[in-house]
């Protein structure tokens, strides 16, 4: 199914809005967040073939895990993103 654009807009602003406003203190985890987000943003926005999207689901999951704790918003946002890929049928 595929989703509208107005919608994967609000999810991928609400979370680079959240990593922006998130105060890192693991430089790694930063780095990480940073490169999970360019992942969807790409994914969504252009969905490659070659990729298993169902390991870049899996990747997102654990990262939402970790930042959980110390980063509830970017946590929630990254699942927001998560559950529009799901809604595409991932």
């Amino acid at each position: 199914m595929p989703i509208d654009n107005k919608s994967a807009d609000a999810a991928l602003k609400r979370l680079q809005t959240e990593h922006k406003n998130s105060r890192y203190s693991d430089p790694v985890k930063q780095v990480t967040a940073e490169e999970l987000i360019a992942e969807l943003d790409r994914q969504i926005r252009h969905p490659d073939p070659q990729k298993t999207q169902s390991q870049i689901i899996q990747r997102a999951q654990r990262a939402a895990e970790a930042f959980e704790v110390d980063h509830p918003k970017l946590a929630a946002a990254i699942v927001q993103v998560i559950d529009l890929l799901s809604g595409m049928g991932v």
